[in-house]
């Protein structure tokens, strides 16, 4: 059995449900251990009644882990989210048998194709971790990070626990969103595992937590129905930045890493995404009173203004 595990909130609600079933697509055994970071999360999952996913609340992790009571004291709720993270996945990862592999993933996340001979693959090393791979105009944005938090996978053996601690303790003791002497979030601390931890594997796949950050460089195409990036399809690709703003238009954000997706990737990687997202966002509204279209609507824009930027390509009708 494959196991997997993230983080949500309420918000991210229907782009976690997408990722849950791109997940049961091509891995129908898999759990999807699942840390609920607020109560609207806690209860949409809880109404929907899935028995693949194994819930975690942050009343849970508080008791297992103390300290992270003062860290919600004391940083912005984004910075208590990803001190969290480590945190549940250092005891979900106890929890599993020896030499398992658990696979931490981002909630804005989706599976394109099989990830089974990746994770086969994963089995020969301790740690797998995958680079950003920015291209050379981007490369500068290696100051956050030189691999990306998006998809990182631990063996339950005493080297990925001993990782799993250290990640978890780091991010006690700091963890925000600015840049600092420590690090970047969650994230900055991967940097040095390779130089501490034997056994651990970047994982080059560039269909692998593919992104708009380093998907602009590359040649793309269609090979048996899948979107390809140079010779490898897209297993997985990481939707970070997208935002809704009103009813079936969501706004792409690929401007900041100067760069545009083309048709290739609107059809065939953000249109059946969104179209899952859309999907689990009506189930969530016959389930739950849940809050939609959060942030800054688009309606504010004009019917023309919207329009022109969907022909820009930074915005999508779903």
């Amino acid at each position: 059995m494959k196991h997997y595990y993230t983080y949500v909130n309420g918000n991210f609600l229907p782009r976690f449900l997408a990722l849950h079933a791109s997940i049961l697509r091509f891995q129908p055994q898999a759990t999807l251990w699942t840390l609920a970071l607020d109560g609207e999360a806690e209860a949409g999952l809880a109404s929907l009644n899935l028995n693949t996913i194994r819930l975690f609340t942050v009343r849970d992790l508080i008791q297992l882990e103390p300290a992270l009571e003062e860290a919600q004291k004391e940083r912005s709720r984004v910075e208590f989210y990803v001190t969290c993270s480590p945190a549940c996945l250092y005891y979900v990862l106890q929890g599993l048998p020896e030499g398992a592999c658990l696979t931490k993933l981002d909630s804005d996340c989706f599976f394109l194709s099989d990830p089974g001979p990746i994770h086969e693959l994963e089995k020969t090393a301790n740690i797998s971790i995958t680079p950003h791979r920015f291209p050379e105009p981007l490369r500068h944005l290696e100051r956050v990070g030189k691999f990306n938090a998006g998809w990182v996978t631990i063996k339950n053996n005493a080297i990925g626990r001993k990782c799993a601690e250290t990640w978890k303790n780091q991010c006690l003791e700091w963890c925000h969103e600015k840049l600092g002497n420590k690090g970047f979030g969650d994230q900055k601390y991967i940097d040095d595992w390779p130089n501490l931890y034997p056994g651990v594997m970047s994982l080059q796949h560039p269909g692998v937590n593919a992104a708009m950050w380093n998907c602009g460089g590359m040649p793309i195409g269609m090979r048996e129905s899948r979107v390809t990036l140079g010779d490898y399809p897209i297993v997985m690709f990481h939707f970070s930045g997208l935002a809704a703003r009103a009813a079936r238009i969501y706004e792409i954000n690929w401007s900041q890493y100067e760069a545009k997706p083309n048709r290739l990737l609107l059809r065939h990687v953000y249109l059946p995404y969104l179209r899952e997202v859309e999907q689990a966002r009506k189930s969530l509204k016959r389930s739950i009173a849940w809050q939609d279209f959060r942030g800054a609507p688009a309606k504010k824009l004009g019917a023309w203004k919207i329009f022109s930027r969907c022909l820009r390509g930074k915005y999508i009708y779903v």
